[in-house]
């Protein structure tokens, strides 16, 4: 039997849940989310009797715990939410702005040092901040036309470098990474026998 569900001039759907005799049964719910499907189509994600409890006791540890990072009561919750957000915005931005300095300046240095046309620097600084910020920096240093400028840092190396050593530095690149990338190949192979063979023997 499929039960109708028809809420007044308001939805009438097929009932895809536990069939009880009287609401009574059903106890507490919690609505535990509600996403859109499609236009005009919403999905409600709920749960009731003893896992709406469960559900209830798992929120207010959390509010508990969020309370005792924060140092604070449960009505300040939002409030110390935001100050945070807003200090974490604030110090994204700053260190942006210092990171661009520092791009800034190590382009500079490279570009009036005499004698020296390529530059190799260490950074354990994000990659992300030196691919753009390389890029304009040296578009305000016309002597950056003949230079070149790499910066290496823990898993990239990024830079502007010209295109006469360009392939010969991609090539010493590769011959750097080669035993790395043949250790990882063997290991994977190794890992994939090992595998293939605990699952013949648990076939047996």
């Amino acid at each position: 039997d499929i039960r109708v569900v028809d809420i007044g001039g308001i939805d009438t759907e097929a009932c895809c849940g536990t069939h009880v005799s009287h609401l009574s049964e059903i106890g507490q719910i919690r609505i535990l989310g509600v996403n859109s499907v499609q236009d005009g189509v919403f999905r409600c994600t709920f749960v009731a009797g003893k896992l709406a409890i469960k559900a209830a006791c798992e929120d207010m540890r959390l509010i508990h715990d969020v309370c005792t990072v924060y140092g604070c009561q449960q009505s300040d919750i939002m409030m110390n939410c935001n100050k945070f957000f807003a200090a974490k915005n604030s110090l994204t931005s700053q260190n942006k702005a210092l990171t661009d300095q520092v791009i800034s300046l190590l382009v500079k240095c490279c570009a009036y040092q005499p004698g020296d046309k390529h530059l190799v620097i260490r950074s354990e600084e994000n990659g992300t901040s030196f691919i753009k910020g390389i890029d304009e920096a040296c578009k305000q240093f016309p002597e950056m036309a003949n230079k070149s400028i790499l910066v290496q840092g823990p898993t990239y190396i990024v830079g502007m470098v010209q295109q006469d050593i360009a392939d010969k530095l991609a090539k010493e690149i590769n011959a750097a990474f080669e035993p790395l990338n043949a250790q990882s190949k063997k290991e994977y192979d190794e890992q994939v026998k090992k595998m293939k063979e605990e699952g013949v023997a648990a076939a047996n």
